[in-house]
C-alpha cells in the first residue's frame, strides 16, 4: 500500500490519505507500506514520538 499523510494537498489515485502521524504509524506497523510521502508542515503543531 501507498500511504500519504498530508493536511492541506490532495491525494492522488493509488494513495491511503491518512490525516494525522497516529494514523500513519497504525498503517506502518501493519507491515505492508510499500510507499509513503509525508508532510513537512502539518498544521496542527503536535508533537509525537515513536
Amino acid at each position: 500500500m501507498k500511504v500519504f499523510l498530508d493536511d492541506v494537498r490532495a491525494t492522488q489515485s493509488g494513495w491511503i490519505r491518512t490525516w494525522s502521524p497516529d494514523e500513519t504509524i497504525a498503517l506502518l506497523k501493519i507491515g505492508q507500506v510499500q510507499e509513503f510521502s509525508l508532510d513537512h508542515d502539518l498544521a496542527s503543531g503536535d508533537n509525537f514520538h515513536l
